[in-house]
């Protein structure tokens, strides 16, 4: 991070790892989802040239395969990326070409997920599904929505989930960490979800948590940030 954003004039509150670390508030606990998302505020205003992000893509694979992951879905919102005039589309083909390079040179299986923000308009929720259906044949596997949960409900983005849906896209859907049981009975009952992204209040609804069971709807689990 602190080398990329010196590269790029990307103002730091420090170039002192652990300073930045501290002032980020990485690895630590946080007051709620939305202080916890902001940490991507930094990364998202560095990654905004295709070298870096294909470099950040790589290194990501390296680090899994170091862990002996063998096969890696990695998941992000092109046009995050876009602020310093790449296209979503780029963006996409500079992730495609890093995970084509970890398959041959690290030995694993890499694949996206393409990603849409739930408080972010509708349209470009629905370019995402359409990018995502678009690359389908080059590695894309998967539609997800996250981002903040109170406020945004899954069903404002139902175009884009019919979208993914009728493109033979798996559907994931962050629900569950910041908001009741409420919110996977949408993820799966309204986007016919195939994963869960957290889904940690499932444990206070012995119902719905059969249901997940039963139909062997997949739960993505990040112990590390639910603790956070």
């Amino acid at each position: 991070v602190i080398e990329l954003a010196q590269r790029r004039n990307v103002k730091l509150f420090s170039a002192e790892p652990q300073v930045l670390m501290e002032h980020m508030k990485y690895g630590r606990v946080r007051k709620s989802l939305l202080e916890y998302l902001q940490g991507f505020d930094l990364l998202v205003d560095i990654l905004q040239e295709s070298d870096d992000i294909e470099r950040a893509f790589f290194e990501v694979c390296e680090d899994a395969r170091a862990e002996n992951v063998w096969h890696l879905e990695l998941r992000y919102c092109p046009y995050l990326h876009t602020k310093k005039g790449l296209t979503s589309e780029e963006v996409v083909k500079t992730c495609i070409r890093a995970a084509h390079r970890a398959e041959r040179d690290l030995n694993m299986s890499v694949k996206h997920i393409l990603c849409g923000l739930k408080h972010d308009p509708g349209a470009h929720i629905l370019d995402m599904a359409k990018l995502a259906s678009q690359y389908r044949d080059q590695g894309v596997v998967g539609f997800d929505l996250a981002g903040p949960e109170v406020g945004y409900p899954i069903k404002d983005h139902a175009q884009a989930i019919y979208w993914a849906k009728r493109h033979h896209l798996f559907i994931t859907i962050h629900a569950g960490e910041n908001s009741g049981p409420e919110s996977v009975f949408e993820a799966l009952h309204d986007a016919s979800a195939h994963r869960v992204g957290h889904g940690t209040s499932l444990i206070s609804d012995d119902r719905l948590l059969d249901y997940v069971v039963n139909h062997r709807i997949g739960i993505e689990s990040c112990p590390i940030s639910n603790w956070h």
